[in-house]
C-alpha cells in the first residue's frame, strides 16, 4: 500500500512539473504575436472568438464625432468570412441612402464598391474582398476614402481614413 501511495505522489509531482513547464513555454510564444489592443499607427489589433479555442484577428479604426460620440465610420480589415480571405468591413451611419451604396478608393486609385449587407441601430455594414493589388495599395498608401450619400440628390460624403500603420498591422495578423 505504501508503494502505491509513493507512486501516486510521484505521478502527481511529475504531472505538476510537466504542467508548470508547459506554462513557462506559453508566454515565450505569445510574446512573438501582437497583443490585443496594440496600436499600429492609427490602427488597432483586435481579435474575436469564433469557436472554442479559435480566434479571428484583424485591424480596425473607428472615427466618431467629437461632440456627440456618434459613429462617422468604422473599418475592419483582416481575413474575414468563412473562407478567411482578405477583406474589408465598413460600418457607416444608419442614415445613409441605401440605393447609392458605399464605395472606397485607396489614394488616387480605382474606386471599388462595397456590398451593403445589413443595417443595425449602430450603423450599416458593407464588405468587399480585397485583391492582391488592393492589399499592396493599402500597405503603400496614405489614405482610404469611404463615400456614401445621405439622400439621392446629395453630394457624396467622403471620409478620409489614414492608412498609417496598416503594413505593420497586416504583418501582425498574417496578411
Amino acid at each position: 500500500m505504501s508503494h502505491i501511495k509513493c507512486f501516486s505522489h510521484s505521478l502527481g509531482v511529475l504531472t505538476i512539473a510537466l504542467f508548470v513547464h508547459i506554462l513557462m513555454l506559453l508566454p515565450i510564444q505569445s510574446l512573438e504575436a501582437a497583443n490585443i489592443g496594440e496600436r499600429f499607427g492609427d490602427w488597432m489589433h483586435e481579435c474575436e472568438a469564433v469557436a472554442p479555442n479559435k480566434t479571428n484577428c484583424f485591424i480596425s479604426q473607428t472615427q466618431v464625432m467629437k461632440e456627440s460620440g456618434k459613429l462617422v465610420v468604422s473599418i475592419v480589415m483582416g481575413k474575414l468570412g468563412a473562407d478567411r480571405q482578405p477583406g474589408i468591413l465598413v460600418t457607416v451611419p444608419i442614415s445613409i441612402f441605401l440605393p447609392s451604396g458605399v464605395v472606397a478608393k485607396i489614394d488616387e486609385g480605382k474606386q471599388f464598391d462595397l456590398l451593403l449587407q445589413k443595417c443595425f441601430p449602430a450603423g450599416c455594414r458593407a464588405t468587399a474582398a480585397l485583391t492582391t493589388a488592393q492589399l499592396r495599395a493599402l500597405k503603400s498608401g496614405n489614405k482610404i476614402f469611404i463615400a456614401y450619400k445621405n439622400t439621392p440628390r446629395a453630394e457624396p460624403i467622403v471620409l478620409p481614413v489614414s492608412l498609417k500603420g496598416v503594413t505593420a498591422g497586416f504583418a501582425a495578423i498574417g496578411m
